[in-house]
């Protein structure tokens, strides 16, 4: 899935290669800490939870980058005449400037204007809008389950733990 920000042009380039680390490091993780609670309960014995790269706080970052596909996929359906600009910026504003600096967010919102075209970004993906659309579909179907399920685990592991 996050390959899909380097077809959006360099303003979401750099968001790829944030998401492969932290795929990786999740992964990694993953092998000691199986459950969303048990790297809830890391972060908060170890004071991590908000520290940058650490693995509590890349795993809610894995998933808002989620959550900012399963967003641009549904404006894209819900409006086939709508600019890609316009469906990335919605899908930014609700899914990920929350949780970024200012500076990010001015190169973001500066960004937005340099992405390519509907048909542009369609085209890079290899899709036309129906085949793209069939896909958008399944892909929004599945992730709505996959980010309230995690975003349902991550609260309810951060009202079960406490730090020691």
């Amino acid at each position: 899935m996050f390959p899909l920000f380097e077809y959006l042009g360099p303003v979401f380039a750099f968001a790829a290669d944030d998401f492969k680390h932290k795929t990786r490091d999740v992964a990694v993780a993953a092998e000691e800490f199986p459950t969303v609670e048990l790297v809830v309960q890391y972060g908060l014995d170890t004071g991590t939870m908000r520290k940058k790269n650490g693995t509590t706080r890349n795993l809610q970052g894995l998933k808002n980058g989620c959550r900012f596909v399963h967003i641009l996929f549904c404006k894209m359906l819900g409006s086939p005449e709508l600019k890609l600009s316009a469906a990335a910026s919605e899908a930014y504003k609700m899914a990920l400037e929350p949780y970024h600096i200012l500076p990010v967010k001015l190169a973001v919102k500066a960004g937005i204007y340099t992405l390519p075209s509907r048909e542009a970004f369609l085209a890079r993906l290899g899709e036309t809008e129906t085949s793209a659309m069939e896909k958008f579909q399944v892909f929004v179907s599945r992730s709505c389950v996959l980010v309230e399920q995690f975003e349902e685990l991550y609260q309810q592991a951060l009202r079960g733990t406490k730090k020691r």
